[in-house]
């Protein structure tokens, strides 16, 4: 952070977060930034830890910006496509879902994702609501017994994420974790590491995976499948045969 040029600017609002070090800048570093700040500037420290958290934190820096009223239609907005993913799945029968957030050493995810698989109509299988992403042993994915693995790696795309599982394809019981459970991939910085509206987009990515409805088919490059050893687009299927 170049405090000089913040202080400069004269800010009315900074935000902040300390949810994590690694992704972001440091609390630190945020901290000396803000003590150049002219004392007139409202510090707006935003860490949510939960899918709900995540909608609150819009409108809260929403009425700190002055723009109250157009933070809640973003969110109103963004509930109305949680309660269509619902809508979509139905009483479908719920697949089990382990998500990997990284992959060696092994990590479960934490906060906001275990309750997106939940909203995309799958049970969570490893991970807690609300708490860090913690690692584990790879005895406890396959004691899990997913029926599905999402591999979405903090602040990796999927190419990323293809070339990163060779680490994870190398560890010892990783053969035992997958043998009886489909392999997905998706972009885990875009639409499951960050906080923000595109974590619905998460969602519906993971919901259409699970379920296949058509109606939250997603765009191109939403998202892709491990197949075999090849990447498929999930946007390349066609209705017909959407169903694997």
């Amino acid at each position: 952070l170049d405090t000089a040029v913040l202080a400069a600017r004269r800010p009315d609002v900074g935000g902040t977060q300390s949810l994590c070090g690694v992704c972001a800048v440091s609390i630190d570093a945020v901290d000396r930034a803000l003590c150049s700040m002219p004392a007139t500037t409202r510090v707006v420290d935003s860490n949510p830890t939960t899918l709900g958290d995540v909608l609150d934190s819009i409108t809260h820096i929403g009425a700190a910006v002055r723009a109250e009223v157009q933070s809640r239609h973003v969110v109103d907005r963004l509930w109305r496509r949680i309660e269509a993913v619902a809508a979509a799945i139905g009483s479908r029968p719920r697949p089990r879902v382990a998500v990997v957030e990284w992959p060696d050493p092994v990590f479960a995810p934490g906060h906001w994702i275990p309750g997106m698989v939940t909203a995309a109509g799958g049970i969570n299988v490893i991970g807690t609501p609300g708490t860090a992403s913690h690692r584990i042993p790879m005895e406890t994915l396959v004691e899990a017994r997913p029926d599905m693995i999402v591999l979405a790696f903090c602040g990796f795309g999927l190419h990323e994420t293809q070339l990163r599982l060779r680490e994870l394809a190398a560890l010892d019981g990783w053969s035992d974790a997958v043998r009886h459970a489909r392999l997905i991939a998706v972009d885990g910085s875009a639409f499951f590491s960050r906080p923000g509206p595109r974590l619905i987009d998460g969602i519906e990515l993971l919901a259409w995976v699970l379920h296949r409805p058509h109606q939250l088919r997603p765009p191109v490059r939403r998202g892709a499948e491990l197949i075999e050893a090849g990447w498929v687009d999930v946007a390349s299927y066609a209705p017909a045969t959407a169903a694997l």
